[in-house]
């Protein structure tokens, strides 16, 4: 399994205004740093955090690596090509270690998020905050996937898993309404619960439902 995420997309923008757009300063209003040399630390759209510029060809390629969590010392190479008059940007993040594998299913949720966002900010000049709004907040329990849905492997002491009453073995139904069936529902249902004082939860346990509500 390669150690990597690899997103190819088209955007009707030229690339000589998607170029600047890639590399800030500070944020998504600060000076292009798009053309900044090796060594330079740049904000990037999409992700929402700084990176380090490892290489540059100016107009073409761009290569950084991220300097802060999470993922903090994964790489991300955007490279962009003509096409009539828009352009085709390739993006590659890699070197996520040791982790990935296990992380798979929580990471590739946060690349869709991120490339999604990336294509919106170049076309738009608008954040998504998608990619950040997705780990808004935390179950506080660890799950895995069935044919049945997801079931509750372990409970953190002290999360929310735990105030609302969940056990290991109990197979997850609802949180705050939405229906849960994979690990996308679940974490798509977490990112609206920022703010929010109480939460509904529903869940099975051995051959019956409950229902109970807990704060973040």
């Amino acid at each position: 399994m390669k150690d990597e995420f690899r997103k190819r997309f088209s955007v009707e923008v030229a690339p000589e205004e998607v170029w600047p757009a890639l590399a800030r300063k500070t944020d998504d209003h600060g000076q292009s740093a798009s053309d900044s040399p090796p060594g330079t630390q740049v904000w990037l759209p999409g992700w929402e955090m700084t990176g380090e510029v490892l290489e540059v060809e100016p107009g073409r390629r761009l290569l950084l690596r991220k300097d802060a969590q999470p993922c903090k010392g994964t790489e991300i190479l955007v490279e962009l090509e003509h096409e009539g008059s828009g352009t085709v940007v390739t993006v590659v993040q890699s070197g996520f270690g040791a982790f990935f594998e296990a992380a798979l299913k929580y990471l590739s949720i946060g690349a869709d998020c991120i490339f999604a966002d990336l294509a919106l900010y170049l076309e738009t000049g608008v954040l998504g905050h998608r990619h950040m709004n997705a780990w808004a907040v935390g179950l506080g329990a660890d799950t895995q996937g069935t044919p049945g849905g997801l079931v509750v492997t372990r409970v953190q002491a002290g999360g929310f898993a735990e105030r609302a009453g969940l056990q290991p073995g109990d197979r997850l139904l609802e949180l705050a309404g939405a229906s849960l069936t994979c690990t996308r529902d679940l974490t798509i249902a977490l990112g609206t619960q920022r703010g929010v004082k109480e939460t509904s939860l529903a869940w099975v346990r051995g051959r019956e439902k409950h229902r109970s509500s807990a704060s973040f």
